[in-house]
């Protein structure tokens, strides 16, 4: 899958210490954004993690969305890479998890997967749904956050990448590409519906 963003100088809060100290150990730098980045391919759920999903989140599907743009360096020089990125995640009565995610670039490039569970990054931890997702260079880490009584989510993330190298990822259409700075988000949505939405 795709995935972009640049990283600071500090470390910030994400969704937990363990990830926090994770990053630090392998001298990553994160940068906190309001959407988070690329969807996913993903992977998740043992058994175990499907029990500890709550009741409220069985058989509903949560809708997630944004844009993004990344500058970069094109063909013809530098350049900024646009993307619009969807998510679709359906936990089944069993709290298996499947998901359907799609990108689209704004020079026409798409592409699109559907996972099953145990194929998804997707995990349900401390109260949240979370992804983690390896780029060529530096990692993503994904979160959606609910309110308490599961009704409504938040969707963040945290771009990170080893001090001293660049964030790579491999884009849409298979090509790889290399971020020259940080990464701009908008239209980042959130929601959940009853039933199966795939």
């Amino acid at each position: 899958m795709a995935a972009f963003e640049g990283a600071t100088n500090s470390l910030q809060k994400y969704t937990s210490k363990r990830w926090a100290t994770n990053f630090a150990e392998r001298g990553w730098l994160p940068v906190k954004v309001s959407f988070p980045i690329m969807i996913l391919c993903m992977f998740v759920t043992s058994p175990l993690l499907a029990q500890g999903i709550p009741a409220q989140l069985r058989n509903k599907t949560i809708h997630i969305s944004a844009t993004f743009s990344t500058p970069m360096m094109g063909r013809s020089g530098p350049t900024v890479g646009s993307q619009i990125s969807t998510g679709i995640i359906y936990i089944s009565t069993l709290g298996r998890i499947f998901v359907r995610d799609s990108h689209r670039t704004k020079g026409g490039g798409s592409s699109a997967a559907e996972k099953a569970p145990g194929e998804t990054r997707w995990r349900f931890v401390g109260g949240k749904l979370v992804a983690n997702v390896s780029a060529i260079s530096g990692a993503v880490l994904l979160e959606i956050s609910f309110d308490g009584s599961f009704q409504s989510c938040t969707f963040s993330g945290i771009v990170g990448h080893e001090g001293g190298k660049s964030f790579k990822w491999v884009g849409v259409n298979g090509t790889k590409h290399e971020s020259t700075g940080s990464s701009t988000i908008s239209g980042a949505s959130c929601s959940i519906t009853e039933g199966n939405g795939l």
